[in-house]
């Protein structure tokens, strides 16, 4: 079962429920159930409002039509021969359109409060050049660190659980609000 699918469950299973659970929920701090327990990203996608709400904000976002622009003396031109202007805007990489992995970042944007992207480089065969690829990560598998000279780390937990190091010309990420300016603050919902 995917993961699209159980969510899809749960959200039914949660349409389902009494309103009255709802009601139940201690609005002081919307973070914790009347019972004690704590509201997560993936609980609050349970609720069938939340859900529809991150939906329409990240299908809004993501069709907007990303492109690279030169910068000119007097203003910006579109730079289309640009070879990163196709990842962008169309095609992040052969199984994610441009709609789709932007969706995809604006959910763990606003979610968890960061984004991350590895960026591949293949060759193109075709065109006689290497081709950026972006590939998402899920936020909660990255750790981010800065060494006492500055560099920053990517640490990515890999589905065996290994974790591979990656310097920050290998991730493309995205920063929500920030208390630090490392990475983003909005861990849970």
């Amino acid at each position: 079962m995917g993961f699209l699918t159980r969510l899809d469950q749960q959200r039914r299973r949660a349409e389902l429920s009494s309103s009255a659970q709802l009601q139940d929920l201690d609005w002081v701090d919307s973070r914790f159930l009347g019972g004690g327990g704590y509201v997560t990203a993936d609980l609050a996608l349970t609720i069938p409002p939340f859900w529809k709400a991150i939906r329409i904000l990240s299908e809004n976002i993501a069709s907007f039509q990303l492109s690279v622009y030169e910068r000119m003396t007097r203003g910006n031109k579109k730079a289309q021969t640009h070879p990163h202007d196709y990842t962008i805007g169309r095609a992040a990489n052969p199984d994610l359109t441009g709609f789709e992995f932007w969706e995809t970042a604006v959910v763990h944007l606003t979610l968890r409060g960061r984004a991350f992207a590895l960026k591949r480089y293949v060759p193109d065969f075709s065109l006689g050049r290497q081709v950026l690829q972006l590939w998402p990560l899920h936020p909660d598998r990255v750790t981010v660190t800065r060494r006492p000279n500055g560099v920053i780390d990517y640490r990515v937990a890999t589905e065996n659980g290994k974790p591979v190091s990656y310097g920050r010309h290998d991730i493309l990420h995205f920063r929500g609000m920030s208390l630090d300016g490392l990475d983003g603050a909005a861990d849970d919902v």
